[in-house]
């Protein structure tokens, strides 16, 4: 199948970067999650870049852009992500991350305040891993190593309420794009995720609006979490999205798009 979106590429770390862009007004930057790629932002940016100008790129290691090491930490993406906007000659942006890439939407927030100009936290959140969870990441990097179909096999389905058939079409649409991921950018994903840093304190001193969308039924990030962490910040607002997992471009695709809409149009 063809891509919606006319493809573009950048150098960055001598590493061959995808984007695409639609749209035209002030920047829109949406950012995937891990074993994702720019396909999953399709619906969303065709209902933004009517008002936007809408622009997402391929992570490090996943999709068409190359690996640029060994660990991709959420600092490196972030500047990649800043790379982007020099390309498209941007100095403000409206981020939106969804999981790993909300991960990567606050490092960049953190390094470069002064060129966001709102948050969007899809299914993400500003905590590090604690020790355990180190410890399952390091564990899934040995299995990765050897066993990556299983990997994805496993990792996939739960990311979504599977209480609901419907799902069933879009588990099997995001497995395809997680095969495709190189074992190598997966693992560098996964060690970036596993030591990135406490970001709870960009939340409290943000001076733009902030987006938290929380899926009632997600198990990734439970949604207590979100709720404490939608406290933290002044001018944050918490949505969440009833009967849904840690997928809600997929499990709620109009609701989703609403909210996000209607955040940003407001900012």
């Amino acid at each position: 199948m063809l891509p919606i979106f006319m493809e573009n590429y950048f150098t960055y770390r001598n590493a061959n970067v995808r984007f695409t862009t639609k749209g035209k007004g002030p920047l829109v930057v949406l950012l995937h999650g891990f074993l994702e790629d720019i396909s999953i932002w399709n619906r969303v940016n065709k209902y933004l870049s009517s008002n936007y100008q809408v622009a997402c790129l391929d992570l490090p290691g996943h999709g068409k852009t190359e690996c640029m090491g060994y660990v991709h930490s959420m600092e490196l993406m972030a500047d990649v992500v800043l790379e982007l906007m020099r390309q498209l000659n941007k100095r403000k942006c409206h981020l939106v991350g969804h999981s790993m890439g909300g991960y990567v939407a606050l490092a960049f927030a953190e390094q470069y305040p002064d060129k966001v100009t709102s948050l969007t936290l899809a299914c993400s959140n500003a905590r590090a891993d604690k020790s355990e969870k180190k410890q399952d990441r390091t564990r899934a990097i040995q299995l990765v190593k050897t066993k990556k179909e299983l990997f994805v096999e496993q990792a996939i389905p739960i990311l979504f309420n599977t209480a609901i058939k419907s799902n069933t079409r879009a588990i099997n649409k995001v497995k395809e794009i997680a095969h495709n991921t190189s074992i190598q950018g997966t693992i560098a994903a996964i060690a970036g995720m596993r030591d990135r840093f406490e970001r709870e304190i960009v939340l409290k001193f943000a001076p733009y609006p902030i987006l938290i969308v929380a899926g009632e039924k997600d198990s990734i990030i439970p949604l207590d979490w979100l709720q404490e962490q939608a406290l933290i910040a002044e001018n944050c607002t918490l949505e969440i999205i009833p009967d849904i997992g840690h997928m809600p471009f997929y499990e709620s695709p109009l609701l989703f798009e609403s909210i996000l809409k209607r955040f940003i149009d407001r900012v």
